[in-house]
């Protein structure tokens, strides 16, 4: 990857901020990358277990407040939300480029969506899509998970992200419901994803 020094090190090209509390961490050293499935297995790319399970993937919400949670969380809720994006050729275009935002393409601890840097459509998109998979996600259930005792969890923290939009929307301070962080994250100025 361009600009990473390799390995578990930081990536130089992107500097993220550290969460204070990570979500996920597997127990057992078979769930140690993904509870979802087991094709996961493979994208350690070599990085020690323990590190891996210590990386987190941001979503960054409008107003700067951030949803930080573990490489398979953070790519499963993304894989919920590309499903529920509408089925036009706009929204095809979003979900193809939001699925190559997971950690499973990027690479560990380097996923992340700021919702600021979208074009406005996009960003509304996506911020519609987020209820509608959250209740795709209920209705599905932990079916198709590898390890099944992780979905109430994630569950909760899928729900958690669609109370932090809420909160964002109504124009609530970031403070009043950022829990994985210790305040917002600057804005970059850059311009991501399609439309632009």
């Amino acid at each position: 990857m361009e600009g990473c020094n390799g390995g578990a090190k930081k990536c130089a090209a992107r500097k993220r901020p550290r969460p204070i509390n990570p979500f996920g961490l597997a127990t057992k050293e078979e769930d140690a990358v993904s509870p979802m499935n087991s094709e996961c297995a493979s994208l350690d790319r070599g990085m020690p277990q323990e590190e891996y399970r210590l990386m987190s993937a941001f979503f960054v919400l409008t107003d700067g407040r951030a949803w930080s949670k573990a490489n398979w969380a953070y790519d499963a809720v993304l894989d919920a939300i590309a499903d529920a994006l509408p089925n036009d050729g706009a929204g095809q275009l979003l979900a193809e480029w939001l699925l190559e935002q997971r950690c499973r393409v990027q690479g560990p601890g380097v996923g992340t969506v700021d919702l600021r840097e979208l074009t406005d459509e996009n960003r509304r998109r996506i911020v519609e899509a987020i209820p509608r998979a959250l209740e795709m996600a209920r209705k599905k259930g932990p079916r198709d998970w590898h390890d099944p005792s992780f979905f109430p969890q994630w569950l909760s923290a899928f729900e958690l992200l669609v109370q932090m939009i809420e909160s964002a929307e109504r124009g609530d301070p970031p403070e009043a419901l950022n829990p994985d962080m210790r305040g917002p994250i600057p804005p970059t100025g850059e311009r991501r994803g399609p439309g632009w």
